[in-house]
């Protein structure tokens, strides 16, 4: 059997809502196949477990700080240099080449 769906417009399409017929002062309902479960959200494709898409929200969420910390990181490996805690040929040479092109392009910011 379909219903009438009102999902999260987040990343999660956890059920919001659900009806048996059209809701004319509702935007945005999705007619979908019921769920085998309660427990079940809506990915964009198919019903998957609830706790599937809280991992994948994770995921998502250490995927969008990657950068913000990779700054984080760039301006640590200035301070311990300007300090002189270390030096930058104390890094590996692969590090060190990435560290210069990564420095380069932040100084033309």
């Amino acid at each position: 059997m379909k219903r009438y769906y009102k999902l999260d417009n987040g990343s999660t399409g956890k059920v919001m809502a659900s009806y048996a017929r059209p809701q004319p002062h509702i935007e945005g309902l999705v007619y979908l196949e019921e769920p085998d479960s309660d427990l079940k959200s809506w990915n964009g494709t198919e019903w998957v477990e609830d706790s599937d898409l809280v991992s994948k929200d994770y995921e998502k969420q250490v995927e969008e700080t990657d950068s913000n910390y990779i700054r984080v990181i760039d301006d640590v490996i200035n301070t311990l240099i300007n300090k002189g805690t270390i030096t930058l040929t104390d890094l590996p040479d692969s590090v060190q080449d990435k560290y210069n092109n990564r420095k380069t392009l932040r100084e033309q910011i």
